[in-house]
């Protein structure tokens, strides 16, 4: 399981419970400098060590393939560069309210360098307000978090100066290829840039959207849902795959409404006995 940006293995903690009583055996990480887990060398890793070094640490770990990969927010990216590399030992994904930023607005080359300036520019500020405990008062507030059990920890574990490092490193000074232009060109040959950015998979894919994702702002949201169909739709060959909306629920569907992300896993992959 591949947590999101800002965000942490702890993150999974109550889809674990979820899916663990459903029969499946699950595997959540920190990436390099969140959570538990070390900084890497520098303070930097590109998009590509990262990959790899989820490879390793699987390895080391003694898990044996094949793997059905479960994305949230940015993780959805990180999990499909794992499958277009590692594909004979990926049988499947789950791609949980997380899209190429090309998909849900169109963006230009130049409008991802926008946003990524803006959003370096915040995260520089949310280092330096952390001296003075600002941003650990917005990001410590999780009233919806589940299982209460783990609030705590998740708190720790988050807004804190080396949680707002992290991001920054991972976000501003990644160095090759950032992640929205990694997943860029792994498109297949061939296809229309403008219609098609992403990957295609052999393997079942299943594509998760909160609904409060797909329904803030009406005109966004008409855009938004007609580019997430026709991403689904093109994001497998595989006749399994699925997309299913979360009525109501929010970004933060793994662990608030974890029950009914379990259930849609266990309807796409529960015969594989993984």
């Amino acid at each position: 399981m591949e947590h999101g940006g800002g965000s942490a293995s702890v993150s999974f903690a109550a889809l674990q419970v979820e899916t663990a009583a459903l029969g499946f055996r699950s595997c959540a990480y920190d990436r390099s400098g969140v959570g538990y887990s070390d900084s890497p060398p520098l303070g930097r890793t590109s998009v590509a060590a990262a990959r790899d070094r989820l490879a390793a640490l699987l390895a080391a770990a003694g898990e044996v393939p094949p793997y059905v990969m479960v994305g949230h927010s940015v993780g959805v990216q990180r999990v499909q560069l794992f499958a277009a590399q590692y594909s004979a030992q990926v049988v499947g994904l789950v791609l949980i309210d997380g899209y190429p930023d090309d998909v849900t607005d169109g963006a230009t080359a130049e409008d991802r360098d926008a946003a990524v300036a803006v959003a370096c520019i915040l995260l520089q500020g949310a280092r330096a307000f952390e001296a003075v405990a600002l941003t650990r008062a917005i990001t410590d507030s999780s009233p919806d978090f589940k299982p209460a059990s783990e609030v705590g920890r998740k708190a720790a574990l988050s807004g804190n100066g080396r949680a707002w490092q992290a991001q920054y490193d991972e976000y501003c000074r990644v160095p090759g290829p950032r992640l929205g232009d990694a997943i860029t060109a792994l498109a297949p040959p061939g296809v229309d840039p403008k219609t098609q950015r992403w990957p295609t998979f052999a393997q079942p894919v299943l594509f998760l959207a909160a609904g409060t994702t797909v329904e803030e702002g009406s005109n966004a949201a008409a855009k938004y849902w007609v580019a997430a169909l026709a991403y689904n739709a093109t994001l497998s060959s595989s006749q399994l795959r699925r997309v299913a909306v979360c009525a109501g629920c929010s970004h933060g569907m793994p662990y608030v409404n974890a029950p009914w992300v379990a259930a849609q896993i266990n309807v796409t992959f529960g015969a594989l006995n993984v």
